[in-house]
């Protein structure tokens, strides 16, 4: 439950903080997911690591969040592309896989 509650407040704050700075769409989605993604990797192998905490137990937490946070991503990246394409839907427009809009 923590390590959903902390992923979908990193997501918030960097979704907030991206459009107070005004960026656009992309950037803002680029920059939901960087937040999101950063450093679970990086945390598993420092837990494990004989040289650092040799402890697997501690490793617990930030494979937890790296299971999460895929899924929470997953989600936001579903909406996003939802929200994306839906006005082009109800105008019978679809994009190609160039993303040019047709008819």
């Amino acid at each position: 439950m923590c390590v959903t509650a902390l992923i979908l407040l990193a997501v918030a704050c960097s979704s907030l903080l991206s459009r107070l700075m005004k960026t656009d769409g992309r950037q803002r989605r680029t920059i939901v997911i960087e937040v999101g993604m950063q450093n679970a990797a990086q945390a598993i192998a420092i837990a494990s690591s004989p040289f650092i905490f040799a402890n697997e137990q501690m490793a617990i937490p930030a494979i937890l969040y790296s299971l999460m946070m895929n899924i929470v991503l997953l989600i936001y990246v579903a909406l996003v592309r939802k929200d994306r394409f839906t006005p082009l839907r109800k105008q019978n427009q679809y994009p190609d896989k160039g993303g040019r809009i047709t008819r």
